[in-house]
């Protein structure tokens, strides 16, 4: 199936996720990262991301690396969700 195909398939069977024991609709998933591989993998369980990289300044507090990955992930999507609107997943 075409990444178009896939971008019509879901559009048709809007996405929801359970927040707070309350379901919220999922209208846009934007990945907050130019990784061409994580790209791939949403696209490999049927989600189409549209792609708006983070440009904020990283900074690790921590020398364990597991905390390292999460605390940069977090940092760049709390930049790229501040200029997404409601029923953003980023």
């Amino acid at each position: 199936m075409t990444e178009g195909g896939l971008c019509r398939r879901i559009r048709r069977q809007p996405l929801s996720v359970c927040i707070g024991g309350t379901f919220v609709k999922i209208e846009r998933i934007v990945l907050a990262s130019a990784s061409p591989r994580r790209k791939e993998l949403l696209l490999q369980i049927g989600l189409v991301p549209e792609v708006v990289p983070s440009h904020v300044e990283e900074r690790v507090t921590t020398d364990v690396p597991a905390q390292a990955v999460e605390e940069l992930s977090r940092q760049k999507a709390e930049d790229v969700a501040a200029g997404c609107g409601a029923g953003t997943l980023v």
